[in-house]
């Protein structure tokens, strides 16, 4: 392309990109480095990142009753303490922190002042180990002239260990508040509350001597009030607290212990308050108010009195709040009508905007962190000593730890330390649960160890909402920021644009689908890409659970009641009309039938229809109550839908009950109801003999509506137990009841927080019995008459019982070992490969899992900056079901650093992965708004002229690139098609030392993926490229293509044929296939360094040292080699 040219391509984007720019230049964006903390304007806690470009949500469940306070960086902006109170204006609260970018919650006290202030609630130590806290206080409730009932001085708490003590008593009889420690560690300021108003008296703690200092003899008519420490810890700036207003308000600084005692700024016509000193020490931010006149201003002084400077004139409520570490900027706020609106004023520019919304003046701003989180979180994998059995379940003990409970044994095992969350979501079979933004899967092995497996998620999911793929393998959730992920067990995340659902699979996998926005109804296979199906209106569909067929529903006005039904089959791409005026309501659990529901006025009418031969079979009418079971059960001889038994074959539908409750798992006892409307009869029913045992009756007519009347009840697996709740005009009432009548116990005030509160067996049975502080006990009832179990629990969270997941035959298997120096001390960061691909690091005790291996022969390696290692490598065959592996480093290495009173089980670090786009193939366009839903999505305006600019910017420097891609092809032309003859090199790819093609197994960094999924779509990739010359896809390959499979056994044949090709000088089709392997599986390293080897051998070396550079980059033996050869070329 001539220069000529080129020029007038530029030109033609200038009047686009021109005043693009100038509108953008209008409305300039605050900018900052950095985290800010705050809170929201919705109640919860944020962090805004100058990393990020949308806020991070901390928390997600605050309430008018539930609000959070006081968000407190570590110095080093590691840590992020904060507080949450469940008694809106008792003053009471729990005390958590969170690692920064890993965003976890754990707990730390229970009992914490904690409420509304722009004055921090608590401090952390120097090294940020500590958090200093005040405890919360009453005032006295006895007439005996005493103020306080309860009160207490200044505590500390370690965030490793949970250690807490008093760290400084109450000097009187009077409560302490607002630890706020020294920079130099020297001093600890705090308030002593002596009356119910105000701020409380000043005073300052010198920690050596344990000795208070005297403030009040400042003067007699000096009060201090809000402060603020110089960053040296020398001195103290405080405002002057005035009961007459104007004139007298000043601002004084004196050393800590009261001496040198000075005036920095005074004026008879203004107030100032809120000092706040900045972090370089050039600078003390305040407000002031002039008397007067409205409003308040935002000003600058220098600690010695001099060199006034007024920034900002804004309302009446106006603060400064917290100064940039590098106090080049300031944080300031102001209330305008409900929230307070926080702006950032620039000290270079001279310049103020608007940064968020929050509500509460409780705001921090803390660096970056440089080292990310360390070892305190959830583990990737861990082996516990924890055998399977029968009656094993999870609950939330009173600190919040995550506990899985043997009720046979008494023994229990904690799978999280103390968190800030109270409920968690089982998937079906109960081998995963998500806690959190954590997924958990368990794993019971035949050695009696329990494999825990941690994947972090983008987000926790919002209030429950996920759905499981068959195999637990994959799960969609819609996130606390109402965006919907698929997720995958080794972490991989796709968000799915413009979803208005969650995507659900169809029965083994092989579809997804989802509704969007707009009402249309999207199918995506796993080499079919997203494709609308229909306009639906209305978001109901079902899969099949036995067939690949998907039912749904289309709104249309012009269809009797409003509605039709259809069945697509994903494999033709047809749908074809099941009815008209009915809706789509639930499949078999079989997947052959479909049952329909007719609206009517009293509630609604249900059909069962066989799709593949279309008939039709009218079951029965349902009110509205809603009451029981409206849907499908099996039995042996035909299906139950509601109280209707079904024949097999839909031949006939005969009315069993008027409500069906429950049923036993061999369907040979059910639990229904009987009766009327207004009075219901409970009634253990056994259809083979007719058997009847009557529980009780329930008066449902007198109760309004609002009340929600009703009763729940379920039965135990075996048919020999109930469990009934009742809310009639009786009260609220709950009972145990064996089917046979013959023992019945009346559980008074229980909560159930057991789902399934019969266990997996039918022999124990789980209730709650709360206290008044929340916390409580979960009872076990032994039903079979031996020993009940108690274990303390949150009352308010659910428990589950676990089915029985003994492990056969495993499918998988995992191989764990220890990296230790000779001095036996564990090394951490050690690199284990695996077949020479990187499988996991070392944690901090020197311990590392590898599990979801598949049988087979394995090579095992360390690498590392402690080597060499002894062995260098192992080769191991499994089963045996779990191995150990251990490797010494024959190198000094430093002393692994052991945070105190962590776990060595829960000590390796967890980071949150970083979400990928979800990958949409050629046809994006058929995903209806896809641009504006994402950004929209991430918080990005739409018809933003910032956005705009930025499109346009990319599209130029896209074209610049192309534009110098071009240019250089063309200098390279001469040259790049001439092969040069293979050079005689001092090594081979085939002699990297342990990788024997004849023998070795798939590689199994990545768990295996199941054939078929839809989501190996969604993680296709685009070409890669390589230097100068792109890798072509297939559709571009010279030759045949070869279609690239999804499982890893074929990719590896793949990658064997390529790696024959290569050896046997057939570069061109070795080339095409590594290709495939590469897009397929881009960590396979040694994919990477026989792509390399290929290229190097047609003289293309600019594509041979990329490839040679990416397998070392994930961890080749043989790349550093191959390296330095294609270098000394």
């Amino acid at each position: 392309m001539s220069i000529r040219r080129f020029i007038l391509l530029i030109s033609l984007f200038a009047p686009v990109l021109l005043p693009l720019a100038a509108v953008a230049q209008e409305q300039p964006q605050p900018t900052f480095t950095g985290q800010i903390a705050y809170i929201g304007a919705d109640g919860n806690l944020w962090v805004l990142r100058s990393d990020s470009q949308i806020p991070i949500p901390i928390t997600y469940d605050a309430t008018t009753e539930r609000r959070y306070h006081s968000p407190i960086w570590s110095a080093d902006g590691s840590r992020l303490a904060y507080c949450v109170s469940d008694e809106e204006g008792s003053g009471k609260g729990q005390l958590y922190m969170v690692w920064s970018g890993e965003w976890l919650p754990f707990l730390v006290s229970q009992d914490v002042h904690c409420k509304d202030s722009s004055i921090p609630l608590f401090d952390w130590s120097l090294d940020g180990l500590q958090l200093y806290y005040a405890r919360a206080f009453a005032p006295a409730s006895a007439g005996d002239g005493s103020v306080w009932g309860t009160y207490a001085g200044i505590w500390q708490a370690n965030i490793i260990s949970g250690a807490q003590s008093e760290l400084i008593p109450p000097p009187g009889d009077n409560p302490l508040i607002y630890p706020d420690l020294s920079p130099d560690g020297r001093w600890m300021r705090f308030y002593e509350v002596i009356y119910f108003e105000g701020l409380g008296v000043l005073r300052n703690w010198q920690l050596e001597s344990s000795s208070l200092a005297n403030w009040l003899g400042l003067g007699a008519n000096l009060f201090p009030g809000l402060s603020d420490w110089s960053p040296d810890g020398t001195q103290v700036v405080f405002d002057q607290v005035t009961y007459g207003g104007f004139p007298g308000a000043a601002l004084f600084v004196s050393a800590p212990d009261g001496s040198g005692l000075r005036k920095v700024f005074s004026n008879p016509e203004a107030a100032a308050i809120h000092p706040l000193w900045s972090p370089d020490g050039q600078n003390i931010a305040f407000s002031a108010a002039m008397f007067g006149e409205p409003g308040a201003r935002l000003v600058l002084i220098d600690p010695n009195g001099e060199n006034l400077r007024r920034l900002y004139h804004g309302p009446d409520s106006l603060i400064p709040l917290v100064w940039a570490p590098d106090s080049t900027q300031l944080l300031f706020g102001y209330s305008e009508g409900e929230h307070i609106i926080l702006a950032l004023y620039d000290l270079a520019s001279d310049l103020s905007a608007p940064l968020t919304t929050a509500s509460d003046w409780a705001v921090d701003w803390a660096p970056l962190p440089q080292q990310p989180p360390p070892a305190a979180s959830l583990p990737q994998d861990v082996l516990l000593d924890f055998p399977h059995a029968e009656g094993l379940l999870f609950y939330i003990s009173p600190d919040y730890r995550l506990v899985l409970a043997n009720a046979q044994t008494g023994a229990q095992v904690d799978l999280t330390r103390p968190m800030a969350l109270a409920g968690f979501t089982p998937s079906p079979s109960r081998r995963s649960l998500v806690y959190g933004n954590r997924w958990l899967v368990l794993d019971f092995r035949e050695s009696g160890k329990l494999s825990l497996h941690t994947v972090a998620l983008p987000s926790a999911p919002q209030n429950g909402s996920i759905n499981w793929s068959p195999d637990e393998t994959h799960l969609s959730f819609r996130g606390q920021d109402g965006a919907v992920w698929l997720v995958r067990q080794d972490g991989n995340a796709v968000r799915v644009p413009n979803a208005a659902s969650l995507p659900e699979w169809s029965y083994n996998g092989s579809w997804l689908s989802y509704c969007s926005v707009d009402g249309g109804l999207w199918l995506i296979g796993a080499s079919t890409p997203p494709t609308r199906i229909a306009m639906t209106g209305i978001c109901q569909h079902r899969w099949s659970s036995g067939q690949d067929l998907l039912a749904y529903t289309v709104q249309d006005a012009s269809a009797i009641n409003g509605f039709r039904s259809y069945l697509y089959n994903p494999v033709t791409g047809e749908s074809t009309l099941l009815s008209e005026g009915m809706l789509v309501e639930s499949w078999s659990p079989d997947g052959k039938y479909i049952a329909l529901t007719r609206p009517t006025s009293a509630g609604f009418s249900a059909f069962a229809v066989n799709p593949a031969s279309g008939k039709q079979l009218y079951i029965g009418d349902f009110d509205q109550r809603g009451l029981g079971l409206q849907s499908w059960l099996v039995s042996g001889d035909g299906y139950f839908y509601g109280g209707y038994r079904l024949a097999a074959d839909l031949s006939a539908a005969s009315k069993v009950a008027d409500i069906l409750f429950d049923a036993s798992d061999d369907g040979n006892t059910l639990l229904v109801g009987v009766g009327a409307y207004d009075l219901v009869t409970l009634v253990c029913l056994k259809p083979a003999g007719g058997e009847e045992t009557n529980v009780l009756t329930a008066n449902l007519a007198t109760i309004p509506p609002e009340q929600k009347p009703g009763i729940w009840a379920q039965l135990s697996s075996d048919g020999e137990w109930l469990l009934y709740q009742v809310a009639d005009s009786a009260g609220m009432r709950a009972g145990l009841v064996s089917c046979d009548g013959r023992s019945q116990e009346q559980l008074a005030a229980v909560k159930i927080p057991v789902l399934d509160g019969f266990s997996a067996d039918g022999g124990w049975f789980a209730q709650s019995e709360p206290d008044a502080e929340g916390a409580g006990q979960l009872l076990l009832r032994n039903l079979g008459g031996g020993e009940d179990r108690v274990f303390p629990a949150m009352s308010s969270s659910p428990a589950y019982w676990i089915g029985n997941l003994r492990h056969g035959p495993p499918e998988t298997y995992l191989i764990s070992g220890k990296v230790t120096d000779t001095a036996g001390q564990p090394v951490s960061g050690v690199t284990i490969l695996l077949d020479d691909q990187p499988a996991t690091t070392t944690a901090e005790d020197g311990t590392y899992v590898i599990s979801g291996l598949k049988a087979g022969k394995y090579n095992l390696s360390p690498q590392g900056n402690a080597a060499p290692f002894e062995p260098e490598r192992r080769r191991v065959s499994l089963p045996p079901d779990a191995l150990q592996v251990d490797f010494t480093s024959q190198k000094a290495v430093p002393t692994a650093t052991i945070i105190a009173g962590v776990s060595a089980t829960l000590a390796a670090p967890l980071s949150t992965p970083t979400p990928t786009p979800l990958y949409w193939p050629a046809n994006v366009q058929q995903v209806p708004g896809f641009l504006e839903g994402f950004l929209v999505a991430n918080g990005l305006p739409q018809g933003s002229s910032l956005l705009l600019l930025l499109i346009c910017g990319a599209l130029l420097a896209g074209l610049l690139i192309v534009l110098l891609i071009l240019l250089i092809a063309r200098r390279r032309k001469s040259t790049s098609d001439v092969r040069m003859p293979a050079p005689e090199v001092p090594f081979s790819p085939g002699e990297a030392g342990g990788v024997n093609l004849e023998q070795a197994q798939p590689a199994a960094t990545q768990p295996t993926r199941i054939a078929s999924q839809p989501s190996a779509a969604l993680e296709a990739a685009p070409a890669l490229s390589l230097g100068a010359k792109p890798l072509p896809s297939a559709k571009q390959a010279d030759t045949q293509p070869v279609r690239p499979e999804n499982s890893d056994a074929q990719l590896y044949q793949l990658l064997k044929q390529g790696i024959a090709h290569v050896k046997g000088d057939n570069f061109k089709d070795g080339m095409r296939e590594l290709r495939h392997v590469v897009q397929a599986q881009p960590y396979n390293a040694n994919a990477w360094l026989w792509l390399g080897w290929s290229a190097a051998k047609q003289g293309d070396r600019r594509t041979a040292y990329n490839c040679f550079k990416r397998a070392q980059t994930l961890g080749h033996p043989k790349a550093e080699e191959a390296l330095r050869w294609i270098g000394s070329k």
